[in-house]
């Protein structure tokens, strides 16, 4: 026999107000003093429901909206959008039968989960509902800056490839499903791509592989294979890009942008590895070469900036200065597991370009 249930634990809040000694005189309970209650109410009624959550059908709907929305923002945590999502659509059906007003929160709320699930049509509505009541909201920031990021990602007709061959960044029809969009960065002429994953109203989304090829007439070349998830159409989360020749890039996008930590192995060998910031190189890099060299230093902005340093064994070294991406200064070259730290030769650049002869201090040190 079960000695309690999920309904029991909420039967205080059940009544409305609270009055009381223990609670002071006028005490009333607001939504903040029962999350508590509500939550082991939702893992109580999971635990011993019967999995639709029967158990607490009898709640006053409020209460249940209430849990249904605590339910879905544990599930938007754990990135699980589809069922955050469901559980929204339970708190709407629930206000459509009943007929109680929705508290201003939940509108923000909804418009989190809606951005996060990449249903940006819907999180738009949802972050204007909550706006709509003023701006003395808790949420009133987030809600406007989450809507002007959402109105940035919007689907539009104007913004599609049709008739642009190059340029900046549009929505481009996916080839074996023309109603359907995919955001192209970078659009090159007669380009397509495929798609294997869902969509969402006309815009792809969801888990899947894109297959970008050119055009060369009479076939198209495939110029990347991509797979990975797409949030309204963007990049978003890890992702593998692998090319024809044979490298592969691999890391997180964050709203079609690379951010995070990346590995790129490219075709001659090397492989690079270090954090992308809104789609640039920027921070530590390290770079290792089939002979054994491994390269260490910056990039700002996409470009190399500051002093490298090549190593091969912890015998040979390089020392180098890059201005964004080029070679200025000092260039040294020399032997670290010499007592001394003997210099092999060094040189001069300006501007990428070498200006002086090298100065060969060692030829014999040089041979590496």
């Amino acid at each position: 026999m079960r000695l309690f249930s999920s309904v029991m634990i909420l039967s205080v809040l059940t009544t409305g107000p609270v009055y009381g000694h223990s609670f002071g005189e006028g005490f009333r309970v607001t939504p903040k003093d029962i999350a508590p209650f509500v939550a082991l109410a939702a893992v109580f009624g999971q635990a011993f429901g019967d999995g639709n959550y029967n158990v607490m059908q009898d709640l006053p709907p409020r209460i249940l909206a209430d849990k249904y929305l605590m339910q879905a923002e544990q599930l938007l945590e754990k990135k699980e959008f589809d069922g955050a999502l469901k559980f929204v659509e339970r708190i709407i059906a629930l206000r459509k039968k009943h007929g109680f007003a929705l508290r201003d929160e939940f509108h923000y709320k909804h418009a989190r989960i809606a951005y996060a699930a990449g249903r940006i049509p819907t999180a738009i509505t949802a972050a204007s509902a909550y706006l709509s009541s003023g701006s003395e909201g808790e949420f009133y920031k987030d809600a406007m800056a989450l809507l002007i990021k959402a109105q940035e990602l919007e689907f539009t007709p104007d913004k599609t490839c049709t008739g642009k061959s190059e340029g900046g960044g549009c929505w481009m029809a996916l080839a074996n499903h023309p109603d359907c969009y995919v955001w192209n960065p970078y659009p090159v002429k007669d380009e397509t791509v495929t798609w294997t994953g869902g969509c969402a109203g006309n815009v792809a989304n969801g888990e899947g592989t894109l297959t970008w090829a050119v055009s060369d007439g009479d076939s198209n070349k495939v110029t990347s294979t991509n797979t990975g998830r797409l949030h309204y159409g963007r990049f978003d989360g890890h992702w593998v890009l692998r090319f024809p020749d044979g490298p592969d890039h691999e890391g997180p996008f964050v709203d079609g942008k690379a951010n995070g930590h990346w590995i790129l192995r490219h075709s001659d060998g090397r492989v690079s590895e270090g954090p992308f910031v809104s789609g640039s190189r920027n921070g530590h890099w390290v770079e290792h070469y089939l002979n054994g060299y491994v390269g260490k230093g910056p990039y700002v902005d996409g470009k190399q900036n500051g002093y490298w340093v090549v190593r091969k064994n912890n015998s040979y070294k390089s020392k180098v200065r890059f201005v964004v991406g080029k070679q200025e200064g000092s260039y040294l070259r020399f032997r670290p597991d010499r007592p001394t730290g003997e210099r092999c030769k060094s040189a001069t650049y300006r501007n990428g370009d070498r200006v002086t002869e090298w100065n060969v201090v060692n030829e014999s040190m040089c041979d590496f």
